[in-house]
């Protein structure tokens, strides 16, 4: 049987909806959206200034300071001044946000594992290779139109 590109893609951009649907049946914190992509950003960065994780995360700085908002009355993140410039400051996560954060990224872990367990070893490593491969030329297409 032979597929159109639009069909290939559109079939992997319905698996991520389905992914996104799924996730978003937990209450707690959305993957994928605003505040636990923030979370996880911060999990890997540590201390990290707003203007450098508004740019991480490419969202405008208005919208960042209502995510953070929220997240420090949740008591998940905190801002603190940065000695080397008062005018700035640095987020980083609470250690109630450190937890939050990890079990988020436990049970994504799990659901990503018990959606490809339909598929064999050697399936997964093609699969693999393939997102490589398209990841790779985006990749490469965004480098030369900023050279």
């Amino acid at each position: 049987m032979e597929y159109s590109d639009n069909d290939v893609v559109g079939l992997f951009f319905d698996v991520v909806k389905l992914d996104r649907r799924h996730a978003s049946q937990h209450k707690k914190v959305d993957p994928f959206r605003g505040q636990y992509r923030c979370m996880l950003a911060l999990s890997y960065e540590g201390s990290i200034d707003q203007k450098r994780l508004a740019a991480l995360l490419q969202v405008r700085s208005t919208s960042l300071s209502e995510l953070l908002s929220k997240l420090e009355c949740k008591g998940l993140i905190k801002r603190s001044p940065s000695d080397a410039d008062k005018r700035t400051f640095l987020v980083s996560l609470t250690e109630k946000g450190l937890t939050v954060a990890e079990e988020c990224n436990i049970r994504r872990a799990k659901e990503h594992s018990k959606m490809l367990e339909v598929l064999s070893e050697n399936e997964k490593e093609q699969f693999y290779c393939i997102l490589e491969k398209i990841k790779n030329c985006y990749l490469k297409e965004e480098k030369d139109k900023n050279v």
